[in-house]
């Protein structure tokens, strides 16, 4: 993993053009997102995830930390197809 050595600033732009509900959405899956510890709370936060945007494919994943806070690595990654898309699959 590489790591920039300048901090970006926070990207406020983005969300100078957004609906109050916009914005509820993002902090609403943020918020599912920080508070996910286990396979099952990222699987739900991801399709939460889907709920709220249009994406059709989202990926996330638990990472393990040491004791000082630093990446140990990956434990388990997850990819979640929309509703939709999982629909169509399944009826070919």
């Amino acid at each position: 993993m590489v790591h920039t050595q300048k901090k970006r600033p926070f990207p406020k732009r983005v969300f100078e053009k957004l609906s109050k509900k916009e914005c509820q959405n993002f902090i609403e899956a943020l918020y599912y997102v920080t508070e996910s510890e286990t396979s099952v709370d990222v699987r739900n936060a991801l399709s939460r995830f889907q709920d709220l945007f249009p994406f059709t494919r989202v990926i996330g994943g638990l990472v393990q930390l040491n004791p000082n806070g630093a990446l140990e690595g990956f434990t388990n990654i997850i990819s979640e197809l929309s509703r939709r898309m999982a629909s169509c699959l399944h009826a070919e």
